[in-house]
């Protein structure tokens, strides 16, 4: 969803509390000063005017102002239901990315870290800049994660993310 999809303030239907966003108003079943949203894909969202809204969009902008075209708001913590103020920045799509949890089928426990079948050790390797880059083989995965760890904290900065969330 972009910025421009969002045409109205939330800051006239919503307050915040505590990274939650309660109804200023009666809006069909959802009464004043009860809690807006529900969970979809791990994600808060709610329904204005027939059309669903992440709540850390509503929230980013009752702070904030539009998002920029491009950019959109990451959750730090890589927890896409805390929506507190402060655990949001914006971030473009690549910053995004970078920031996430490590994958549900990674076997090394290290993000970026795999197990090279015919090498018979530990390839290490980072995305920056749209492009893979390989980082090298290991004989152990402590070794592997202390290369790729150093590499992701320079290339992709703040929003480095070691997966261990």
């Amino acid at each position: 969803m972009k910025a421009k999809d969002i045409n109205f303030n939330p800051n006239d239907l919503f307050t915040y509390s505590d990274g939650d966003l309660y109804w200023k108003i009666n809006k069909g079943r959802a009464q004043k000063d009860c809690k807006a949203g529900f969970i979809q894909h791990g994600y808060i969202q709610t329904m204005v005017s027939g059309k669903y809204y992440c709540n850390h969009r509503l929230i980013w902008q009752m702070f904030n102002g539009t998002i920029p075209d491009g950019m959109m708001i990451d959750h730090i913590d890589g927890n896409p239901a805390n929506n507190h103020i402060d655990n949001l920045r914006i971030a473009t799509r690549n910053q995004n990315q970078h920031n996430r949890k490590i994958n549900k089928n990674n076997t090394s426990g290290v993000k970026g870290v795999t197990w090279h079948k015919s090498m018979n050790c530990w390839q290490a390797q980072i995305q920056a800049n749209n492009q893979k880059r390989h980082l090298g083989y290991f004989n152990n995965v402590e070794d592997a994660k202390i290369v790729i760890d150093a590499a992701r904290l320079q290339s992709h900065g703040e929003f480095s993310n070691y997966g261990v969330n």
